[in-house]
């Protein structure tokens, strides 16, 4: 009877061992595949039976978490697959917007040097041989009332010829190429503002030269800003600031005029039109535009673009 007892015994106490151990072992999996997944393997599972005992539902819920984590990261790494494929795909468009700007400054500079070359060799060589031709007549007529009709003839012949070379001087200013932006800006100012009251300064502190097609932009734009001037402002005075900023060019015009209500939100600004068409030819050759206005204060415009070859800064640039 003993015996028995003894065996049931060890037995009983076997089995309690047995158990204990096996709690044990699905305790160290667990804590294992715990230390795993803090290590950032988001594939280890508690390898623990889904009872209904308590381990069999914290290996569950350790699974499940396990699982969702990593259907999580799967989704953020597609996220930033996705983010860096658009990126590129921006860049790509950049470029191609970039290349596509170049190739259209190009061409219409091309076709105004064209232009302007028709004009000086034919027009112009044209309406001087009529002058000449006309001073010769002169010569050979005496009689007054004839004369003073070719005298009113040659006037007119005299105010063509001008008002061509005034056209040659917009469509493509040969000092532009020769001699750089600040000394273009400075005659154009002379040729506007000959019989202007309007006064006006121009500081380079451009210690570089902008490249060919940037110049060609930079003078566009200032040329618009101080058409602007010269129509509306009513100033007495206008300065352009040329100075490098950010690895790229900028240009302030700043006048003392009548200024006026400056609202991106509220749209076109009657009469300014060519703010819209400054802001985005800025825009395109990859820089920033930006104007301020205060009535009877006066105006001032801002632009700033990359080299050549350059890319757009952040925002925080222009601000």
């Amino acid at each position: 009877m003993f015996q028995l007892a003894l065996v049931t015994l060890l037995v009983t106490a076997a089995a309690a061992l047995g158990a204990e151990l096996f709690v044990f072992r699905q305790v160290k999996s667990l804590v294992q595949a715990t230390r795993r997944l803090a290590a950032g393997d988001l594939t280890a599972r508690s390898g623990l039976p889904y009872g209904r005992d308590e381990l069999g539902q914290l290996g569950r819920s350790f699974d499940d978490m396990a699982t969702a984590l990593q259907e999580r990261q799967a989704q953020a790494e597609r996220a930033e697959e996705d983010l860096h494929r658009s990126v590129e795909e921006l860049q790509e468009a950049d470029e191609e917007r970039r290349r596509l700007l170049a190739y259209l400054t190009r061409a219409q500079e091309q076709e105004r040097s064209r232009i302007a070359s028709d004009i000086h060799d034919d027009s112009i060589q044209a309406i001087t041989a009529l002058g000449i031709r006309l001073e010769m007549m002169k010569r050979a007529l005496s009689d007054p009332g004839q004369l003073r009709v070719l005298d009113e003839l040659e006037g007119s012949v005299v105010h063509s010829v001008a008002r061509l070379r005034h056209l040659l001087f917009h469509l493509r200013p040969p000092v532009l190429d020769r001699e750089g932006l600040a000394p273009a800006i400075r005659m154009y100012l002379d040729e506007v503002l000959r019989d202007s009251p309007i006064t006006y300064g121009v500081e380079n502190r451009f210690e570089s030269t902008p490249g060919p097609e940037t110049r060609t932009i930079l003078y566009r734009i200032t040329q618009e800003a101080l058409n602007n001037v010269r129509k509306h402002a009513r100033a007495h005075h206008v300065d352009v600031l040329l100075e490098e900023s950010h690895g790229g060019f900028l240009v302030r015009i700043e006048d003392d005029g009548q200024g006026f209500r400056l609202d991106s939100a509220s749209g076109p600004v009657p009469g300014h039109l060519g703010l819209t068409a400054m802001r985005e030819r800025a825009e395109l050759a990859g820089g920033w535009w930006r104007g301020s206005s205060v009535l009877g204060q006066g105006t001032r415009i801002e632009y700033w673009l990359p080299p050549e070859g350059g890319r757009a800064l952040v925002q925080d640039v222009a601000g």
